[in-house]
């Protein structure tokens, strides 16, 4: 029988990929310091592209070559099962819907001097109010669900929209999984595959952009 699944690429260190593999993943929290912008959970792409990028982003070398990319660091991918599994599209009616009725039960458990919090400081502070709250009271709220995603815009090809109908280019979609058994399958990707190569390749001539 087949389950509905999405696909999800995670980059990280070359040294994790086999320690993964075999235990599982490592749940990233939110710091002060370090936000991550859908809470609590473990983090993928759903374009190759951005798991290459962060592989070359972390490396903090603009001019490592794509062989020392390779063997410093890795891809995995995995198959997220999204039919038995409560899942959280932000970017859906009905999962902004949800959003806003866990927003309306926050308002009601925060202090009302700190409702300006709520109001106005973005979604990935919003997302850290919720967890707090569920921290403080033991309730579940947003890690309700199982498996949350977000389109967030990052023109990678600085196309400018001007007109109704225009589409966004490098739009980049953000995986939570906040339930590790959603996860149903995790193989090493192959960074050796040419569509690697090609990503490296634009995201050299896009950094020289910037």
């Amino acid at each position: 029988m087949n389950v509905e699944t999405i696909k999800g690429y995670h980059g990280t260190k070359k040294d994790n990929i086999a320690n993964i593999l075999e235990n599982g993943f490592i749940p990233s929290v939110s710091t002060s310091k370090k936000e991550h912008w859908l809470g609590k959970g473990i983090y993928f792409y759903e374009d190759l592209y951005y798991a290459v990028e962060w592989n070359y982003c972390n490396i903090k070398d603009i001019d490592i070559t794509y062989d020392k990319l390779c063997s410093n660091s890795g891809i995995i991918m995995v198959k997220i099962d999204v039919e038995n599994f409560k899942v959280l599209d932000l970017n859906s009616g009905l999962g902004y819907m949800a959003f806003k009725n866990i927003l309306k039960r926050v308002k009601k458990l925060y202090p009302e001097y700190k409702q300006k919090d709520i109001e106005e400081n973005g979604d990935i502070k919003l997302i850290r109010v919720i967890e707090k709250i569920e921290d403080m009271i033991g309730i579940k709220l947003i890690s309700d669900f199982d498996v949350v995603y977000a389109l967030y815009p990052k023109n990678i090809f600085n196309k400018h929209i001007k007109n109704k109908g225009d589409f966004f280019v490098g739009v980049q979609k953000q995986i939570c999984v906040k339930n590790q058994d959603a996860i149903i399958q995790k193989v090493e990707y192959d960074c050796k595959n040419p569509e690697v190569k090609k990503i490296y390749k634009l995201i050299i001539a896009n950094r020289r952009k910037i």
